[in-house]
């Protein structure tokens, strides 16, 4: 599914990227990430909620900025969770 990620302090242009439709292993991946309050939510965090939510390499994700890398985290988080 492709989704608009947008930054609301505008620190980079409106870009379109593809989710995948995560399963119930991935999405159970991603929420204990979330709610794991031990583990720091550091740069390595936010590429494996990436990595769960898309079919991206890292060699595609190394063409984003880190605010975009935030933002993209965030709309596979806010996918994972929406009702099916």
């Amino acid at each position: 599914m492709k989704v608009k990620i947008v930054s609301e302090d505008k620190k980079f242009k409106p870009f379109e990227i593809e989710l995948k439709d995560v399963n119930m292993d991935e999405r159970e991946e991603i929420n204990n990430m979330i709610f794991d309050t031990q583990k720091d939510k550091n740069f390595s965090w936010f590429l494996k909620v990436i990595e769960l939510g898309t079919n991206y390499s890292r060699d595609d994700l190394n063409k984003y900025s880190n605010d975009e890398l935030f933002a993209i985290s965030g709309k596979v988080i806010e996918s994972a969770n929406k009702k099916k």
